[in-house]
């Protein structure tokens, strides 16, 4: 085997074992809290025989988050909790929720400096208008089964920028023994801090 061939192996190797190196530590990188803001774009659908349709709160909505990951072997996971702002459908009040928390369920793995999940979990919303406190404005609350897809890509090693799709199915029974479903999607933007 020739000096030129020996050189090669060797820096093929000095590659793959940098390779790998870097995806260990961006995983080790995920593991414990983090905290952050977020700015999501909801999107929902009412069911209740009052307002059918699909509606959109184009004004943005921001938000908390914060958890935890845990890290094994090539896996990711962890527990993820959200809490959104006030949101207007512009459907009259019946369809505007005063607040929207999220408790999930996160798994996933690592390409580069990358965190790419899938999430489970279970959402609460209080039924009402956001922009006021007056009693006839709440109207009680949905809750239901959320799913989503996300991924995080790490700035720095605390510092990192997301991206989240997250479905909700909202269940509820009304006072007049009367049904009702609306489906809650939210596109958001995470921005946050590992520690």
């Amino acid at each position: 085997m020739n000096k030129s061939a020996i050189t090669k192996i060797v820096a093929g190797s000095a590659v793959a074992v940098a390779g790998a190196s870097s995806g260990a530590s961006a995983q080790e990188n995920l593991e414990g809290f983090y905290i952050g803001g977020s700015l999501s774009m909801p999107q929902g659908g009412s069911y209740d025989g009052y307002d059918g349709g699909t509606y959109t709160d184009e004004s943005g909505v921001a938000g908390l988050f914060g958890g935890y990951n845990f890290v094994s072997g090539n896996l990711v996971y962890g527990v993820d909790v959200a809490i959104h702002s006030g949101i207007d459908l512009d459907t009259g009040y019946a369809d505007n929720l005063k607040g929207l928390t999220d408790v999930r369920g996160r798994i996933g793995t690592v390409f580069g400096n990358t965190f790419v999940y899938a999430s489970v979990g279970y959402s609460f919303v209080d039924l009402g208008n956001p922009d006021t406190s007056e009693d006839d404005y709440n109207l009680g609350s949905d809750s239901g089964l959320s799913l989503g897809l996300g991924f995080e890509t790490s700035l720095s090693d605390n510092m990192f920028v997301g991206f989240d799709y997250t479905h909700r199915k909202l269940d509820r029974e009304w006072v007049e023994d009367k049904f009702e479903a609306r489906d809650l999607n939210t596109a958001t933007l995470r921005v946050g801090f590992r520690f």
